[in-house]
C-alpha cells in the first residue's frame, strides 16, 4: 500500500538535514577549542609548601593520592549496551562525547554493521529523547523501532560496546564487535527463579 506524502512536511524535512548537514561540516572545520586551564593559588601547608587538599598533606612525587572516591575507566571511556527492551544505554562519556544532547538520531551502515549515534534536537521529528537514569550516571534512549527496522533481534541477552568510536561527531557501534551478556529476570515466584 503506497503512502501519501504531504509535500510540505517532506520539504520541511529536507531543510531540517540539510541545516544538520551545514552545521556537521561547520564543526568538522572548527578546530577543537579547548577551555583554558585555571590556575588557582594552592592552599599553603604547615611549612609553607602547596598543599592543594588544605589538609596538611602534601602530595609525594610520582604518587596519586587516593580521595577515597573511585574513578573508573567506564567513567572515562565512552561505552554503550543495547539492553533486552530495545533501549539503548549510554554512559557520562558517551553523552559528553556528543555534546549533552537533548536527542539523538540513529543511522545505520548495513555494509559495515556499524550504528551511528548523532546529537539532535527535540525539535527534529525523528529524533529520540535522551533521560538519564534515576540515580545513575547513565543514559537511556528507545532505540527499540529503530532495531526493529534493520533487523536487529532482541533476545535475553545485552549488547555491550566495550569500545565506541567517536568519529565525525558520533558515536560509532560496530555490532560485530558487541559482546552479548546474558541477564536472568531478578522477579521470584514462590522461592524460585522465574526466566
Amino acid at each position: 500500500m503506497a503512502r501519501s506524502r504531504d509535500p510540505e512536511a517532506v520539504e520541511e524535512l529536507k531543510k531540517q538535514f540539510e541545516a544538520l548537514q551545514q552545521q556537521l561540516r561547520q564543526l568538522e572545520e572548527e578546530p577543537p577549542q579547548r577551555a583554558p586551564k585555571r590556575r588557582a593559588e594552592p592552599d599553603r601547608g604547615p611549612d609553607g609548601e602547596p598543599d592543594p587538599k588544605g589538609n596538611g598533606q602534601l602530595p609525594l612525587e610520582g604518587f596519586q593520592v587516593f580521595t577515597g572516591r573511585r574513578v573508573t575507566a567506564s567513567s572515562l571511556t565512552p561505552r554503550a549496551a543495547i539492553q533486552r527492551r530495545g533501549n539503548l544505554s549510554l554512559n557520562r562519556a558517551a553523552i559528553s562525547a556528543l555534546g549533552q544532547p537533548e536527542a539523538v538520531t540513529y543511522a545505520y551502515n548495513p555494509g559495515a554493521r556499524e550504528i551511528a549515534i548523532q546529537a539532535a534536537t527535540k525539535a527534529l521529528t525523528y529524533a529520540m529523547p535522551v533521560r538519564q537514569q534515576v540515580n545513575s550516571e547513565s543514559y537511556l534512549v528507545s532505540a527499540g523501532s529503530f532495531l526493529n527496522s534493520i533487523g536487529l533481534e532482541l533476545d535475553d541477552a545485552v549488547m555491550a560496546f566495550e569500545s565506541v568510536e567517536v568519529r565525525g561527531g558520533a558515536l560509532i557501534l560496530a555490532l560485530d564487535s558487541a559482546r552479548k551478556v546474558t541477564t536472568r529476570s531478578r522477579r521470584r515466584t514462590n522461592g524460585e527463579d522465574r526466566r
